[in-house]
C-alpha cells in the first residue's frame, strides 16, 4: 500500500514538472552482477560543463527506488543549480546484504565520472548527497573514496559557491 501511495505521489509531482528546465531519462548500469536502473536529470540548456550530483534516495535501506524521484530533493537540485543529477536505484537491504547498496552507489559514481563529457559534467564539480539512508550511504561512500579510490567527490553541503558557482538562498554559507 505504501509503495502504491508513493507511486501515485510521484506521478502527481511528475505532472507538475511540465515546463521544467531539465529533461529526465533512464539508464541501466552493471553493479554486483546485476543491472541497476538510474534516472538522470539533465539541464535542457547549459553554457558549458555543469556540476554533477549523485543523489541517493532514503528509505531506511529497506524501501525506495527511482519511483521516489519526485519526492526527493533531486528535481530541485537540477532546477536550482542547473546540475546533472544521477539518481540510482540501489539494491535494498532485504534484497542483498550490506555492502551491496554501497557498491551500487559507487558503480553509479564511476559511471557518472566516466560519462561526464557526454553528460556535460565538470569532473572537478561532482558531489554526492542523499536524504536519510541516502545520507548514510553518502558518508560511507565519501569515506571509501578518500581511502580506497581515485574518484574523490565533494559532499553536500560542502562549499556551494565552489561547486555550483552560487550559494542557495537561506544557506548558512550565504552572504548577509
Amino acid at each position: 500500500m505504501k509503495r502504491l501511495l508513493c507511486i501515485l505521489l510521484a506521478l502527481l509531482v511528475a505532472l507538475g514538472c511540465a515546463g521544467k528546465s531539465y529533461s529526465t531519462c533512464t539508464v541501466r548500469i552493471e553493479s554486483g552482477g546485476r543491472s541497476i536502473k538510474m534516472k538522470v536529470l539533465k539541464p535542457k540548456e547549459t553554457p558549458g560543463p555543469v556540476p554533477g550530483i549523485l543523489w541517493i534516495h532514503g528509505g531506511g535501506y529497506m524501501l525506495g527506488g527511482t519511483y521516489m524521484l519526485g519526492m526527493t530533493c533531486a528535481p530541485m537540485l537540477a532546477e536550482r543549480f542547473g546540475a546533472v543529477v544521477v539518481f540510482p536505484d540501489y539494491r535494498l537491504a532485504w534484497q542483498s546484504p550490506y555492502p551491496a547498496a554501497l557498491e551500487d552507489c559507487y558503480a553509479a559514481l564511476e559511471w557518472m565520472y566516466a560519462q561526464a563529457d557526454e553528460l556535460g559534467i565538470d569532473r572537478s564539480r561532482i558531489v554526492v548527497g542523499g536524504e536519510s539512508a541516502g545520507g548514510g550511504l553518502t558518508a560511507a561512500r565519501y569515506y571509501l573514496s578518500t581511502n580506497l579510490t581515485a574518484i574523490l567527490p565533494q559532499m553536500l553541503p560542502s562549499n556551494h559557491a565552489k561547486i555550483f558557482g552560487k550559494v542557495p538562498q537561506n544557506s548558512p554559507n550565504s552572504p548577509e
